[in-house]
């Protein structure tokens, strides 16, 4: 198999498997008396009505997942891209210090997207600071959130390194 093309599958999986758990650890909502309302947004977020949600369900699917698959490839770019661009001339990062790049860099990006937020510069969900700290939020959603990017970076950087054919 070329080197490109599975590197290319790899990062399609990569990328499939940090969608899934971003829709895993925030999944939304759906109320009783209203529909769905999405759980990544950034912005004011649709509020459909349920008969207006199930009349246009594809619609309203393909809008809600569109943020999930923009936040799915800036984890991708920042644990992938620590870990491939230094394909060229440089020999590889090792896998635990790629891993731990990738976990700051998308804590940095989450604590400055939570600072804009509350300064009132964009609307963004809140990552870092949120309200609710209940140990369920701090133990399952955030490392499902930070924690894939940084294990995928890992293992990317593990295969680089050739040990591997």
């Amino acid at each position: 198999m070329p080197p490109m093309l599975r590197w290319g599958l790899a990062l399609t999986l990569y990328f499939g498997a940090i969608v899934g758990f971003l829709r895993s650890a925030s999944p939304g909502s759906f109320c009783g008396y209203g529909g769905p309302s999405p759980g990544l947004w950034w912005g004011d977020p649709p509020t459909p009505s349920q008969q207006e949600y199930y009349l246009h369900r594809r619609y309203y699917d393909s809008l809600f997942l569109a943020h999930y698959l923009g936040a799915g490839l800036f984890l991708t770019a920042c644990g992938a891209i620590l870990s491939v661009t230094r394909l060229a001339k440089t020999p590889a990062l090792p896998p635990f210090v790629s891993g731990a790049a990738t976990c700051a860099a998308t804590l940095t990006a989450a604590a400055s997207s939570d600072v804009g937020s509350l300064m009132g510069v964009w609307r963004a969900p809140l990552f870092l600071l949120h309200d609710s700290y209940s140990p369920y939020f701090m133990i399952v959603v955030l490392p499902k959130v930070f924690l894939p990017a940084a294990i995928g970076s890992g293992l990317i950087a593990l295969g680089r390194t050739k040990r591997f054919p």
